[in-house]
């Protein structure tokens, strides 16, 4: 059953999409930044720094893959809004089908693995 939503309300998701992308955007900022500051040596960061000792590529890739992942689908979403299924994605591959909520997921799950599949090709090649 498809269900339409008024311009307000897809108004206030995309508004809604864009808070939480540049709050994850400014978490990931401070993040960096206190992974900068324990590389410099900051004493109350030295539990960050051994972190990035043992396994660089995945306490900074996996974070900045995330967001960035998020980041795709969100711009993908509002570049190319679904509008044939009252704003629903439909997704279909292999058999399986997903759509309402279950397509933006997806699409990002897809994403955020593709990232860290690459991550970890080069990170095995350095």
């Amino acid at each position: 059953m498809a269900s339409t939503f008024s311009e307000g309300t897809k108004d206030l998701a995309v508004d809604l999409v864009a808070v939480l992308l540049f709050g994850l955007v400014i978490g990931l900022a401070i993040y960096l930044l206190a992974v900068f500051l324990a590389m410099l040596g900051v004493p109350w960061l030295r539990g960050v720094k051994m972190a990035l000792d043992l396994n660089g590529a995945s306490t900074i890739g996996l974070p900045c893959a995330a967001v960035g992942s998020f980041g795709v689908v969100a711009l993908l979403l509002h570049a190319f809004p679904p509008e044939k299924q009252a704003g629903a994605i439909k997704i279909k591959f292999f058999g399986a089908e997903f759509t309402g909520p279950a397509g933006p997921i997806t699409l990002w799950l897809a994403c955020f693995l593709s990232f860290v599949v690459a991550i970890k090709v080069l990170h095995g090649a350095a």
